[in-house]
């Protein structure tokens, strides 16, 4: 209803017009500039008049429209703007009523041509608000409806003259009608769109926080289960036994694999998923990828064959991480798919001839797809069809994950294939040429002394696969459950290293990792290095991680080698030293 929308309008909606209002000041004083120019060949000097009371209108709507007033008295500032602009438009209908008075032809077109137009301008500025528009846009009204008892004629043509003008304000009155409405409706949708926005951006975040949590649930348990397959394959176990275990590692790392898919696509989806550009020899990183899928290769009797041009070398700057990880998802998917012959990896300065841009490509023997799959093959969750996923497994995750990741590196991956004569991927980008610092390598010592580490996780699977994983060190560890009794192990007994989890009833690592940092300060303690061992795996778990005061970030689940290389760097003296600090 149109009783509904209608406000007069005496508040903020009216302040957010002044700013335009003020802007179009200059351009008001301008245009009335020329105006007194003409009338003052119209009518004489007498035009003067009207130009000083528009002046002082100008004056009244400059000091109405001030950021700084309408602030510290935002009542006293609408009225003194309402005041203005009705005076401001008075000053225009004196000026068209002395034309009118003239008495020519010339002035009296003139005088109706300027009062069409002050309010053509009054509906087109202050539309927004109705009681804008009535303190400026009545004064032309009535000046318009005036000007036949201004006139020297026959009383039927002045009847005639009253009619017209009636009808021209009438049009006036219902042009500023649907303007007005147009406002109300557009300031509705926006404010729907405004609601939208915030409804899906608040979706968004607790679909990141579901992830988030649902990935702290997950790798939890999982990490349970990986670490200690690990532990078993080290013991005498029979063949049988070897294979059933090798099936529940597999299995482990594809559901890892997976879990780690969902949340790239949920970074990227959410405009969350950054670069970090880093110094890596891409010739090297080629190799680590090659290194890690030739004995997948083997396993199934393929042919592996990597072909680098000798371009592909030396220092660059890119995201080696998600290089590797598109490079990685391709060479797998080809072998994956590939029943015998080869899968063959080339590598090599772009053929088009950008500066450096690279292109790798991996061709295989495998089964193929046709055209119409080629165009969706990059979508979420899709595969060749139905049976691909019976006989290969997979989520189809893989290749929209790769194809996103290369347009974030401001590359692009493509494909050619045909069903049954093997798939041509190709993923290309650019790369930045870095002249590399000579860094001295630094050997970590091995884990040989006893050392004292503090595990701080209020999961009892953790806990005792950290034990387990240390059971091979002359490591003596202390177990907590929460953060508050990891600060009061600290503050009782001095530690080598401390492996915190991050979620942790009572006291979370983060608050307990700045506890312990203070503590250290206060009473002039060795640092302690603290590894954040966690599920929170996100970038910004990362941060918090490190701006706590965290040394490293271990992400859940982790394996023996992780865990025991960052302990490594732990000197073999490191537990006297600690204990002569404390």
């Amino acid at each position: 209803m149109i009783t509904d929308r209608f406000h007069l309008g005496f508040d903020a909606e009216f302040d957010r017009s002044a700013d335009a209002t003020r802007a179009k000041a200059f351009e008001r004083v301008a245009l009335s500039i020329a105006v007194l120019a003409v009338s003052l060949i119209a009518i004489g000097p007498v035009s003067l008049t009207w130009w000083a009371v528009s002046v002082v209108g100008e004056a009244l709507l400059w000091r109405s429209t001030n950021p700084g007033f309408m602030l510290k008295q935002p009542g006293p500032a609408r009225a003194l703007r309402l005041v203005a602009s009705t005076v401001a438009s008075c000053a225009w209908v004196v000026c068209a009523l002395l034309m009118w008075n003239a008495g020519t032809p010339v002035s009296g077109l003139m005088a109706i041509a300027l009062l069409a137009a002050i309010g053509l301008y009054i509906i087109a500025s202050c539309h927004e608000t109705p009681i804008h528009m009535l303190a400026a846009g009545v004064p032309p009204a009535l000046g318009l409806l005036a000007l036949p008892f201004f006139m020297s004629a026959e009383f039927g043509d002045r009847i005639l003259l009253g009619l017209s003008m009636a009808l021209l304000v009438a049009f006036g009155i219902s042009s500023a009608t649907r303007s007005y409405l147009n406002h109300v409706r557009l300031m509705e949708t926006r404010s729907r769109l405004e609601e939208q926005t915030r409804s899906a951006e608040a979706a968004n975040r607790a679909k990141s926080e579901f992830l988030a949590n649902m990935s702290h649930e997950i790798r939890t348990p999982l990490n349970g289960v990986l670490a200690i397959s690990e532990a078993l394959s080290r013991t005498e176990l029979s063949t049988h036994q070897h294979s059933m275990l090798d099936l529940v590692s597999s299995s482990g790392g594809v559901l890892q694999q997976l879990l780690s898919d969902l949340l790239d696509i949920a970074r990227i989806e959410s405009a969350q998923m950054e670069l970090h550009e880093v110094p890596f020899d891409l010739r090297q990183a080629v190799l680590d990828v090659a290194l890690l899928l030739g004995p997948l290769a083997k396993d199934k009797s393929l042919d592996f064959i990597l072909d680098l041009d000798p371009g592909i070398e030396g220092s660059v700057l890119g995201d080696t991480v998600r290089f590797k990880q598109v490079l990685t998802n391709l060479i797998a998917n080809a072998i994956k798919f590939t029943a015998e012959g080869h899968v063959r990896v080339t590598g090599r300065r772009d053929p088009s001839g950008i500066p450096d841009r690279y292109l790798f490509t991996v061709v295989d023997t495998g089964v193929g797809f046709d055209t119409a799959t080629a165009t969706r093959l990059f979508a979420r969750f899709e595969q060749a069809d139905g049976s691909i996923t019976r006989r290969f497994g997979g989520s189809g995750l893989g290749l929209s994950i790769c194809k996103q990741l290369a347009e974030l590196m401001q590359g692009e991956v493509s494909c050619e294939s045909e069903p049954g004569r093997g798939s041509t991927f190709s993923f290309s980008l650019p790369l930045t040429p870095h002249q590399p610092e000579e860094v001295a390598v630094v050997v970590p010592a091995p884990l040989t002394s006893k050392l004292r580490v503090l595990v701080a996780d209020d999961h009892p699977t953790n806990r005792k696969v950290i034990e387990l994983i240390l059971s091979q060190t002359p490591a003596e560890l202390v177990l907590v459950e929460n953060g508050a009794q990891a600060v009061a192990a600290v503050s009782d007994q001095p530690f080598d290293a401390i492996l915190m989890d991050m979620q942790m009833p009572v006291m979370d690592g983060l608050t307990a990792t700045q506890a312990i940092r203070r503590l250290e300060s206060e009473r002039d303690m060795a640092r302690t290095l603290i590894i954040m061992l966690t599920a929170n795996v996100l970038p910004e778990h990362i941060e918090q991680a490190l701006a706590a005061g965290a040394d490293q970030h271990i992400g859940k689940p982790f394996s023996a080698v992780e865990l025991l290389g960052a302990l490594s760097g732990l000197s073999p003296d490191a537990a006297a030293r600690a204990a002569a600090a404390a």
